[in-house]
């Protein structure tokens, strides 16, 4: 009546936390997502790292831990990190952000087996992809796998397209457009390269938190997403 959960040997081995302890992880974890959401990976990073020696089978920390070491260029402590966060308990936030480490690590078969367990639960997938010829390249073996997922080839899970620092006046971005179009899924949107977005996380806010003449330009790039997925999730 009730499910088995198999444990890996590190977990198993570590003793349980005293509820002190815990409740000190918790306070712990709770600081290095309001540095992480300010910006501030490396605060972050140690936050975490303390909230897990207090205790280490925390699925937060491990996960949040994975994906500042992504953010900090360190692939294979974020993939290591993560896939602890899996085995305790397996989000779709987790499997989407190993997805992505994995991308970055360029194992796009493991990358699409991520995604699958992700989309398990999702209503709609949206791909960014960057306009430089390498990143063209490195997208169309993960999409080719997307399209094998039963729910994809089906038409049961929309997928779309989103074109990411784009350079509209540059011919590098424009001809990286005309391929978007051309391949099966729908170019959603074009957000423009901006150093905004570099304030905006150091801030820990996002476009629709200011009302200024030149977020309203973001804004303008964001709406279209907003509307694709209001009709298909």
């Amino acid at each position: 009546k009730h499910p088995i959960i198999l444990l890996g040997p590190e977990v198993m081995s570590a003793p349980r936390p005293s509820p002190t302890a815990r409740a000190q992880a918790q306070r712990h974890l709770s600081r290095g997502l309001a540095a992480h959401q300010n910006g501030r990976i490396e605060d972050a990073s140690n936050s975490y790292r303390e909230a897990l020696r207090l205790d280490p089978a925390l699925p937060d920390a491990l996960h949040l831990l994975g994906v500042a070491c992504l953010q900090q260029g360190d692939l294979d402590a974020a993939e290591r990190h993560i896939r602890k966060a899996i085995r305790q308990r397996p989000q779709p936030e987790y499997w989407s952000n190993l997805s992505g480490v994995l991308m970055r690590l360029r194992r796009f078969a493991e990358a699409a087996d991520a995604c699958r367990e992700a989309f398990a639960g999702a209503d709609a997938v949206l791909v960014p992809v960057l306009p430089s010829a390498i990143d063209l390249e490195a997208t169309v073996p993960f999409l080719n796998s997307l399209a094998q997922v039963p729910r994809v080839k089906k038409g049961r899970l929309p997928v779309g397209l989103v074109a990411n620092r784009i350079k509209a006046w540059t011919s590098v971005s424009q001809q990286a457009l005309e391929q978007l179009r051309l391949w099966p899924y729908p170019l959603v949107a074009q957000l423009r390269d901006s150093q905004a977005y570099v304030l905006l996380a150091a801030l820990g806010r996002c476009v629709d938190d200011y009302r200024s003449e030149q977020m309203r330009g973001h804004q303008d790039d964001f709406a279209p997403i907003y509307r694709w997925l209001k009709k298909h999730a």
